[in-house]
């Protein structure tokens, strides 16, 4: 048996279908450095179980700038309680005038990915997140008008595929669990807020790959999705668009789901098989999704 769990940024409950998988609810997400869900700190929570505070990824100290001199004027800013929106709006000017680059930080702390067995792609806070800076690069560019809504989709939506691809083949393997972050329906949710058609085009195709991936899985396997939280739009009754709402939810084949994003991890444990495989063919998953690249 396989768990495999999509990661699905920014997926709204109000939006996505009843029963698109066997069970399904909203799930509880939380505020911390911000006044609303923030990405960077809530996936770390979902993997380790822990609140920001001690698996040490926040919004101040997400990232890392490869330049000591600027890192020290990152800290700064954090000592000094510099908003994000300003933090934000140097960080892109330093981007564009020297070239020096960030890290999104990762966790020390224990998730539910670290057993024999178990893959990660790309999840914010623990493993490998130069796509998701690759996307939101490209977001900051078409937020300043310097690339259209268009150029956006057609560098966005094969990023997103390609992550879906990943599970796609992580499934047919030995592994008993695999999970990888999707960061699609956050930033088309941004980017086209007054768009409902836009926004529900994009929920509709998310949900094929969904399916497709459900088709390559074994009559044993198991599958979640679930979302960090959602995002705000007048066309939902909300008062304002294009802000995270608490809408998170979480969707499984499973008969039973956790109620916050603290409790995922215990939950994933509990439904993990052990690791079993034998001796000799213990490594042919990590080998085959090591010749494809998608682990180091």
């Amino acid at each position: 048996m396989t768990l495999c769990i999509i990661a699905l940024d920014g997926a709204d409950y109000d939006i996505l279908p009843d029963n698109l998988l066997n069970f399904s609810g909203s799930l509880e997400t939380f505020t911390y450095s911000m006044d609303h869900p923030y990405t960077g700190e809530v996936w770390p929570t979902v993997a380790t179980g822990l609140h920001p505070r001690e698996h040490g990824v926040t919004q101040k100290s997400e990232s890392e700038w490869s330049n000591p001199v600027l890192q020290f004027g990152s800290w700064t800013m954090n000592t000094l309680n510099v908003s994000g929106d300003l933090r934000k709006k140097l960080g892109d000017t330093i981007e564009e005038n020297t070239g020096a680059s960030w890290d999104l930080a990762e966790t020390d702390a224990p998730t539910f990915f670290d057993a024999d067995g178990r893959y990660v792609h790309n999840w914010p806070g623990v493993h490998r997140t130069e796509e998701l800076q690759r996307i939101w690069s490209w977001f900051r560019e078409t937020n300043k008008k310097g690339m259209s809504t268009d150029e956006f989709m057609r560098r966005a939506r094969p990023t997103a595929a390609a992550k879906f691809g990943w599970l796609e083949e992580a499934v047919q393997s030995d592994a008993t669990l695999v999970g990888a972050h999707v960061h699609i329906l956050d930033v088309v949710g941004h980017l086209f807020t007054d768009d409902e058609q836009q926004v529900r085009q994009m929920y509709h195709w998310a949900e094929d790959q969904i399916r497709e991936i459900r088709r390559q899985m074994g009559p044993d396997d198991e599958l979640v999705v679930l979302s960090d939280h959602g995002i705000e739009f007048t066309w939902l009754g909300d008062e304002s668009g294009g802000g995270h709402s608490m809408r998170a939810y979480f969707e499984t084949t499973l008969d039973t789901r956790p109620e916050s994003v603290f409790e995922v991890r215990e939950w994933v444990e509990d439904h993990v098989p052990e690791w079993d495989v034998q001796e000799e063919n213990a490594s042919l998953p990590e080998e085959q999704l090591r010749d494809l690249g998608y682990i180091e």
